[in-house]
């Protein structure tokens, strides 16, 4: 479960790649916002590369997650959302 942590922790420290914003600040802005399935979805289109790059990386630890656990794939982002959530709402 602590490789699990650290998982999600880096997925939630990726810089956005596209136009100098971090994740964070695109959050921020309601540039993209979080979805149940553990993926972003940009809700403006100057956002859409920062989706794509930051759900391609999230997919990779989560098949990560999933090899090392035995889960399937959609029950690992399911739970790392419930986490990002509880994360964002403190």
């Amino acid at each position: 479960m602590r490789f699990f942590s650290i998982i999600v922790a880096i997925v939630l420290l990726f810089p956005a790649l596209s136009f100098g914003l971090s994740l964070d600040q695109a959050r921020n802005q309601g540039l993209v916002k979080e979805l149940p399935t553990g993926y972003i979805v940009a809700t403006d289109p100057k956002a859409k590369s920062l989706e794509t790059e930051i759900n391609k990386k999230r997919k990779k630890a989560y098949q990560a997650i999933a090899k090392k656990t035995g889960l399937n794939v959609d029950q690992v982002s399911v739970q790392a959302a419930e986490k990002i959530k509880k994360s964002r709402s403190k």
